[in-house]
């Protein structure tokens, strides 16, 4: 991520204190959310939809002060392609303007640790633009929580910051998307677009259209005579195909720049689902008690971490520790309905207990087979949903595996607003 020293926000303009004036406000704004929030069918797919567009990143740039382009995704967003593109791409066409990137991308990771680390890597840089790309990963606890906790949280953080869904797309994804249908995860984006009034842009129409007249090849290892060598796998992009994804993101501004509508306080509108995680955040490490057994791991020497540190250090936190004693135990507490502890899987499989409050036992085998792109992957497990409140849980090793160890980081918490 790019750091720069950081203005404090500017203040604000108040309302005048006047109860009628407040309230013929807010009815008139209200109105402008339902004629100009278009609300597509949600199950569709197309590659523009404006909505209520992108009016205030529009403004900024019309102003020729300095603009923030903040993007939070994956590992398709993490690459350095329609990211850096599309940036780039802002950058040639607004030549008067200087631009500040804010890259909050992780690979293999959805949109509740998109939500968990939003304030850390995106909002303390207050950006103009927010751009949110989930749609291939999603997963995770309620992801459509998730997503409107960013939205929301977002918002509330500055109602002047523009948000734009990008969808991109993987080859288990093409037979539901040649039919003109969105994806589950899709749809759930889809809807809370609708209700915020955020364009989205979708990569799949042109990548679909071409790839159906032949001109387009997916998922191959050398490039066909003829044809754009769009990826090398199920879904990460050549270089070419992100140059595909960057075209599609430059003719969609193009015509959102056309387009411009009044400003929309955030709080005039109700969430879409009453228990959005707008409150979602990392737990640290340092929270937990834990008996003997455990030591610190050091990234750079310790056999079994990965090599892949940039994930596994943004996804495990600061400060992780391991052991391979059975009976070795930790106990955390926090604050709302759901946790997920992060970990490094590897070996035939170590097994878990955990105790919430008590009770409620239930086990996790961590099984190292699966791997992130050749490398062991940190991965994120969620204990089952809890009542509000707080609540104590202890960890317990039953199990580990021949030669590993059972790692554990920071704490994802997934609480409601």
């Amino acid at each position: 991520m790019e750091r720069h020293k950081e203005q404090p926000l500017p203040k604000r303009n108040s309302i005048p204190d006047n109860k009628l004036v407040l309230f013929l406000f807010s009815l008139s704004l209200s109105f402008l959310h339902v004629t100009h929030g278009h609300s597509p069918d949600p199950t569709t797919i197309q590659e523009l939809r404006i909505r209520n567009g992108l009016p205030n990143f529009f403004r900024k740039l019309a102003s020729k002060k300095e603009v923030k382009v903040a993007y939070l995704g994956g590992s398709i967003t993490k690459a350095n392609g329609w990211r850096t593109k599309s940036f780039e791409w802002l950058e040639k066409q607004y030549p008067q303007v200087t631009f500040k990137q804010i890259n909050a991308a992780i690979g293999g990771t959805n949109s509740d640790f998109g939500a968990c680390r939003l304030d850390e890597y995106v909002l303390q840089y207050q950006p103009d633009l927010l751009f949110v790309e989930y749609r291939v990963n999603s997963g995770g606890n309620k992801p459509e929580r998730a997503i409107e906790g960013i939205v929301r949280r977002t918002k509330a953080a500055n109602p002047e910051t523009d948000i734009c869904f990008v969808y991109t797309l993987g080859e288990w994804m093409i037979e539901t998307l040649a039919q003109g249908k969105q994806t589950w995860y899709g749809t759930k984006m889809e809807q809370i677009a609708n209700h915020y009034g955020i364009p989205s842009i979708d990569y799949a129409p042109e990548v679909i259209g071409q790839l159906e007249k032949g001109v387009l090849s997916f998922n191959v290892q050398k490039r066909e005579e003829g044809k754009l060598w769009f990826t090398k796998d199920r879904c990460h992009p050549t270089d070419e195909g992100h140059e595909l994804y960057r075209d599609i993101i430059a003719r969609s501004f193009v015509k959102l720049s056309t387009h411009h509508v009044g400003k929309q306080p955030y709080k005039e509108i109700p969430p879409l689902h009453e228990n959005h995680y707008s409150n979602a955040r990392f737990q640290p490490l340092s929270s937990v008690t834990r008996s003997n057994g455990w030591e610190l791991v050091d990234p750079d020497s310790d056999t079994f971490y990965p090599k892949n540190k940039f994930r596994a250090g943004h996804m495990l936190g600061k400060e992780v520790i391991r052991t391979d004693k059975v009976g070795a135990s930790f106990t955390v507490t926090w604050d709302g309905p759901h946790l997920g502890f992060t970990t490094i899987p590897h070996g035939g499989g170590t097994v878990i207990e955990v105790l919430v409050d008590g009770k409620n036992a239930q086990s996790f085998k961590i099984d190292g087979s699966k791997k992130y792109r050749g490398h062991t992957a940190s991965r994120v497990y969620y204990l089952k949903d809890q009542d509000e409140g707080k609540h104590t849980a202890t960890f317990t090793v039953k199990e580990v595996a021949k030669d590993a160890y059972f790692y554990v980081g920071q704490f994802m918490v997934l609480k409601p607003n």
